[in-house]
């Protein structure tokens, strides 16, 4: 009986297939579900995928565009994550290895790509656990892996919208104040209570509001990765001064 996601082995090389079914496999959805995935084909697999990619669309109001933007923009981020945690295991540097993450759960989300959000969750999981990196059960090839198929897996589901961008990226330029005071007010409640939530709400305030912004984001974006609430309220006080 398996009882836990540590009882398969995924050899190598890597076949793509057979690690996100077998990843897919030990992961539970939100409401305790299982996931019945051994012998469904990864089309299955797929396919729950692309239910998430649509919550993620229709969590921005099924803003098409903007939402070819936002995956354009999270690939991008994605490029060098396996080789920075590799460096930040290799230095010993757990906060650092958490922090990376903590950040991939939020971003990962917000365009929904749900199995790596979980992935990158049990690997949190792993280094807040142990004593020091070096006890941490970590590949970069298959961490990579995953990265890269769930890219891809955006990709194609981006590329199926078929909306030209430009109209979402001129919109970009102009800041929404309400949903910015919306957005910063949710903000805040989180970062009092100390909810790791507020990373998340961070993320959604980033991509709808970054490049109207520019620059005056750059203090919050430093606290909020940096995890330092306090200091983080004391930037959205003067984001919204800023403002005036």
């Amino acid at each position: 009986m398996r009882t836990s996601p540590l009882n398969d082995h995924i050899g190598k090389p890597i076949d793509l297939d057979i690690l996100v079914t077998t990843v897919l496999k030990h992961c539970r959805r939100e409401d305790g579900e299982a996931r019945h995935l051994e012998s469904a084909p990864v089309s299955a697999a797929a396919s729950d995928t692309t239910q998430d990619f649509h919550d993620a669309l229709r969590r921005i109001g099924e803003n098409y565009t903007l939402y070819a933007d936002m995956s354009k923009l999270f690939a991008r981020g994605c490029t060098t994550l396996a080789a920075d945690l590799q460096r930040h295991i290799l230095r010993e540097d757990k906060a650092a290895a958490c922090a990376l993450l903590h950040t991939l759960q939020g971003t990962a989300g917000t365009v929904g790509a749900m199995p790596l959000v979980k992935y990158a969750a049990g690997l949190e999981r792993q280094f807040l656990l142990a004593g020091n990196t070096a006890s941490v059960v970590f590949s970069a090839d298959e961490f990579d892996a995953v990265i890269r198929h769930s890219c891809n897996e955006l990709r194609i589901f981006s590329d199926e919208l078929n909306f030209d961008s430009t109209t979402a990226i001129m919109r970009l330029t102009v800041l929404d104040k309400p949903r910015l005071a919306t957005l910063l007010d949710e903000l805040d409640e989180l970062m009092r209570n100390k909810n790791m939530r507020a990373t998340h709400v961070f993320d959604e305030l980033r991509f709808t509001c970054g490049i109207a912004l520019g620059d005056k984001l750059t203090g919050l974006e430093q606290a909020m990765n940096d995890l330092d609430f306090p200091l983080s309220l004391d930037k959205t006080q003067s984001l919204r001064e800023s403002l005036k």
